[in-house]
């Protein structure tokens, strides 16, 4: 069986560190071209593919097409975007990849140019060992994930008829391991409704001895707006609807939740844990800001204040309707100017169904690479899975590479070179898999 080694080891984390060292930065695209070229000369010369670069707001996503011997047709998914990163906290310059005590360290070792790279060294590797692909694989790899991929549903929307057509199923390589460190595969993930409340009762802030009891005060009058939409004693969302059409967990599923491990120290079952991570949905204060909040006292009426809101939607709910809800909750105080609410992130929450074909393959394969592999019904994170599932309409499987303490997004990110290895040898032993499936004398 393949396994990463020798020479290799060398090779591909000359590689990594390549692609490492040019940035590609979402919000301030520095090293973004220079990124796209890395991606387009690593297709064109590893894996004989043609590349096309389709354009969005910002940066541009990358699409490759690998025609195989048989018409099945995968679409690998990844980004090559980065969060921003400065030395402070860093025990390494974040652009430089450093190899510390089995891990890689750099801004986007785990998220995602390392899980990123795994899958075409995987499919490089196959290629050099045999030549031609036993099936068809799409590969997209988009430059605004760090930005809520606030394009990719209309890139897969201009393409499904075309490029993104005839696709069988999507394979999300992003993401974390389990806690306890072995493989999962994710089969949905819970949507977000974030939103802001605010209040404005007058245009400066007022002294309390001169004018209180006789002038409104802004953060007092946001609480009752809140109270309105969310029960602070029964922890219940108020919202018309709000539960409605959830879906309960299957059989299956819950199966599934079962095995996995409870996080150390965290009190009660794994299934009541996993349960409220996964089938129930959320309503959560992010921030909050009204009046004076230095060090010292300072006596006044706050003429201003707002509130910041996010809610983790499990399958079933629909965050278009919700959002019309809670526009009609509030419709007296918006038509009298008493309240403003600006929506500031909408994603549909995705699923695919456990008696996917697809899926026992999957598992096989990773656990012929690793040993174990765990299901996670749902990831209780958001991401826009629902472009595959509701656009494309297609089945789709999230497979992390990356280590669970990879640390992206914050200081020291990193992937740890099992992780990685393990990543290339799963993309290579998938198409094997496939070889040996169709029986492609290749």
């Amino acid at each position: 069986m393949f396994k990463v080694n020798g020479n290799q080891i060398e090779e591909f984390k000359l590689y990594l560190a390549k692609f490492i060292a040019l940035k590609g930065i979402s919000a301030t695209r520095e090293g973004v071209v220079a990124s796209l070229k890395f991606l387009t000369t690593f297709i064109k010369e590893q894996l004989n593919g043609e590349v096309e670069l389709l354009p969005t707001s910002t940066n541009p996503a990358i699409y490759t097409e690998l025609r195989g011997k048989n018409s099945e047709t995968v679409l690998l998914y990844g980004h090559y975007d980065v969060m921003e990163a400065d030395d402070l906290g860093w025990q390494t310059p974040p652009f430089v990849l450093t190899e510390i005590a089995g891990r890689y360290y750099g801004r986007g070792c785990g998220d995602n140019k390392g899980q990123l790279l795994a899958q075409l060294l995987g499919i490089a590797t196959y290629l050099r060992e045999y030549g031609e692909l036993p099936i068809n694989l799409k590969i997209l790899i988009e430059g605004q994930e760090e930005q809520g991929s606030r394009d990719l549903n209309k890139l897969v929307k201009k393409y499904q008829t075309s490029l993104l057509a005839n696709i069988d199923y999507v394979l999300v390589i992003d993401g974390s391991k389990n806690v306890n460190g072995k493989n999962v595969i994710r089969l949905g993930n819970r949507g977000l409704l974030a939103f802001e409340l605010g209040v404005k009762v007058a245009t400066r802030d007022l002294h309390s001895g001169n004018f209180g009891n006789v002038s409104e005060n802004a953060a007092l009058k946001l609480i009752g707006y809140l109270n309105k939409c969310y029960d602070f004693r029964t922890k219940r969302v108020k919202i018309p609807e709000f539960y409605a059409d959830i879906q309960p967990a299957t059989t299956q599923e819950l199966e599934w939740i079962k095995k996995l491990p409870l996080p150390q120290g965290q009190p009660g079952s794994n299934m009541a844990y996993y349960h409220k991570l996964m089938f129930e949905p959320t309503f959560n204060i992010n921030g909050m800001q009204s009046g004076y909040t230095g060090a010292k006292l300072k006596t006044i009426i706050p003429h201003k204040a707002f509130v910041r809101c996010d809610c983790r939607l499990v399958w079933g709910q629909r965050p278009e309707l919700i959002r019309r809800q809670l526009e009609q909750l509030y419709h007296e105080e918006l038509a009298r100017g008493e309240l403003e609410i600006k929506f500031l992130a909408e994603i549909a929450p995705s699923k695919t169904d456990s008696s996917s074909p697809y899926l026992m393959e999957l598992i096989k394969t990773i656990r012929e690479v690793t040993g174990d592999c765990l299901i996670e019904p749902i990831m209780p994170g958001t991401v826009p899975n629902y472009v595959w599932t509701d656009t494309l309409k297609v089945p789709t499987f999230t497979v992390p590479f990356a280590n669970f303490d990879q640390n992206n997004h914050s200081v020291n990110e990193n992937i740890s070179r099992q992780a990685f290895w393990n990543g290339i040898e799963i993309i290579y032993h998938f198409l094997e898999r496939k070889k040996r499936y169709y029986g492609t004398n290749i």
